[in-house]
């Protein structure tokens, strides 16, 4: 349906890209209303410390590694892979 979507807009002659999104993997999929909690917990934690800027992004994931015992980590790498397949997918089909 991606691949339809994008071959579409390139036959109508439209500019611009395609965002495509694709979740976490079911079985890896961590709780939303527990992530929320500890996202929140960290993102205070951050403005106490002082953390801006570049040290954003490092600081929230070190601190969702930390307090979910690394099930944060195993998560995002699940997306990582998940993501390249999904893309992998979409150029297939568009090459057809």
């Amino acid at each position: 349906e991606a691949a339809a979507v994008i071959a579409a807009r390139g036959q109508l002659g439209l500019a611009g890209g395609v965002l495509l999104v694709n979740p976490v993997p079911e079985a890896e999929a961590l709780d939303s209303v527990e992530m929320e909690a500890h996202v929140r917990s960290a993102m205070r934690e951050m403005v106490v410390q002082g953390v801006s800027g570049k040290r954003v992004t490092p600081f929230l994931l070190a601190k969702m590694k930390e307090v979910t015992a690394g099930k944060s980590l195993a998560a995002n790498l699940a997306l990582v892979y998940h993501n390249a397949l999904v893309g992998a997918q979409v150029a297939v089909a568009l090459s057809k």
